[in-house]
């Protein structure tokens, strides 16, 4: 625990210094070390929110579903899905059904 934790905490500094792939990184490394299913779908969604920091809406769309349909959370669902809209509208693919 102690070690997915300081990861997770470097990936959190990363993308607060705005280093977007770095952080990214540190996400994946952290989502590989737990089983906890809400640390996954919180892990994947800040993948998505790496992805869509860096302009790829295509991948952030894919980690915003994942964790969007992995999370006990309704809120949390409804907060990927809120990212995901707005990624389908930066792609200008808002006709696009979610």
């Amino acid at each position: 625990w102690g070690q997915y934790y300081c990861i997770y905490s470097v990936g959190d500094c990363y993308y607060s210094l705005g280093w977007y792939n770095d952080a990214l990184d540190m996400y994946i490394e952290a989502e590989r070390m737990t089983e906890d299913r809400e640390n996954v779908s919180d892990q994947i969604y800040k993948q998505g929110n790496c992805y869509y920091m860096c302009g790829d809406y295509t991948e952030a769309i894919e980690e915003y579903k994942k964790a969007a349909d992995m999370s006990v959370n309704k809120e949390f669902s409804l907060n990927c899905h809120y990212w995901i809209g707005r990624s389908y509208e930066l792609q200008d693919r808002c006709g696009h059904r979610i």
